[in-house]
């Protein structure tokens, strides 16, 4: 995905490249938890649906955990700009 085909995300600078790194394929832990770390710092009550996620995150260990599209979807969903789609 190039930097043109990303979705337009809010939060603060930390949230959005740790947000931007999964969403451009990083699927590791290591990326789920830095995007965890920088929405804790940010402390907002909408975002609440994005840690849930996250704290589910397992990539390909399937249900009950969350995988690597439902990670890209709960981003875009939580964190994308209104009206901007990736």
């Amino acid at each position: 995905m190039t930097d043109a085909e990303l979705p337009r995300l809010r939060g603060s600078e930390a949230v959005q490249e740790a947000a931007r790194r999964i969403v451009r394929g990083d699927t590791s832990i290591a990326a789920a938890n830095a995007l965890e770390s920088a929405l804790l710092l940010d402390r907002r009550d909408d975002e609440e649906g994005l840690l849930e996620v996250l704290a589910l995150y397992a990539p390909k260990a399937g249900r009950p955990y969350a995988d690597e599209k439902e990670l890209r979807a709960a981003i875009v969903s939580v964190l994308g700009v209104e009206g901007q789609r990736g």
